[in-house]
C-alpha cells in the first residue's frame, strides 16, 4: 500500500554557520539510502542581507520513501511516536501533507526528537489517502507511526 506521494526534509542554517558539513552529514544519515541525486542546496536572503542556506531533499520514489518512514520511526522514542499520535490532527493539513519537526541541535547530535521550534529539520509527508479524506489520512499515519 501506497502511504505517501513524496517526503520533503528541509533545513535552514546561515553561511557564516560551522554547521554547514554537519547538516550535509546529517541529511546522509537521516535517510538509509544515497540521497545525492535528490538533494538541493541553495541561498537566500534573509534579515539584515544575512545569507541562508537552505538544504532540502524531495523524493517521491515509493519504496524509497517507505523506507525513509521505517527508519524514521525506526529512531525516534516511544514518547515522540505518542506526542505525533496525540497531534496527528493538528500536523494534518487541507492538502493531506503531515509535518513533523525534528530539533536541529539534537539531530546534529545523532539524536532524533520532535520539537516545535523553528530551528529544526522540517518533515513534509504528502500522504497518500484514497479517496482524498482526512479520515483515510489519519488512518495511513496510524500505519506509519506504526512500522
Amino acid at each position: 500500500m501506497k502511504l505517501a506521494h513524496n517526503v520533503r526534509v528541509t533545513v535552514f542554517e546561515h553561511s557564516d554557520s560551522e554547521n554547514q558539513e554537519n547538516i550535509t552529514k546529517t541529511l546522509e544519515k537521516l535517510f538509509p539510502f544515497e540521497i545525492e541525486k535528490f538533494f538541493i542546496k541553495s541561498k537566500v536572503q534573509g534579515f539584515n542581507e544575512k545569507e541562508i542556506i537552505t538544504y532540502e531533499v524531495y523524493v517521491d520514489n515509493n519504496r524509497l520513501v517507505n523506507d525513509f518512514l521505517k527508519s524514521l520511526m525506526k529512531n525516534l522514542s516511544k514518547d515522540d511516536i505518542k506526542l505525533l499520535s496525540e497531534q496527528k490532527q493538528s500536523r494534518l493539513d487541507s492538502g493531506m501533507n503531515f509535518f513533523i519537526r525534528l530539533d536541529k541541535n539534537k539531530l546534529l547530535k545523532n539524536i532524533y526528537e520532535i520539537t516545535d521550534s523553528g530551528d529544526c529539520f522540517h518533515v513534509r509527508l504528502s500522504l497518500a489517502p484514497y479517496p482524498k479524506k482526512e479520515e483515510i489520512a489519519l488512518k495511513i499515519i496510524d500505519e506509519i507511526l506504526n512500522l
